[in-house]
């Protein structure tokens, strides 16, 4: 298996979307968090659905892999799907990669 990451940002895109569009998740969550001065920024959240409570919590299925505790972490989730998204995505296909990168 060769993974070809191109030489360009375009053809990255092209060849690993899966991939790349998880990191830009990431960094916009990131934006997101630090624009609001928190890393954990749930309560705006809570408020806006109206929901009181820390039962009942269903946002957490999806954000715990996009949520970051520090610079340090973001970037070292960064460098694993720079690493193992181009290859996963070439042996499982696009669809299957996004369960074993998320």
């Amino acid at each position: 298996m060769e993974v070809n990451y191109g030489k360009t940002l375009k053809e990255y895109i092209l060849n690993y979307p899966i991939t790349f569009y998880l990191i830009a998740i990431n960094t916009c969550v990131l934006m997101i968090s630090i624009l609001l001065d928190s890393m954990y920024e749930i309560r705006v959240l809570k408020n806006f659905l109206g929901i009181h409570t820390n039962v009942f919590e269903p946002w957490r299925f999806v954000t715990y892999a996009f949520v970051h505790n520090g610079l340090q972490h973001y970037f070292s989730n960064n460098f694993f799907f720079l690493i193992m998204g181009p290859p996963l995505e070439i042996a499982l296909g696009k669809v299957e990669s996004v369960k074993y990168l998320v």
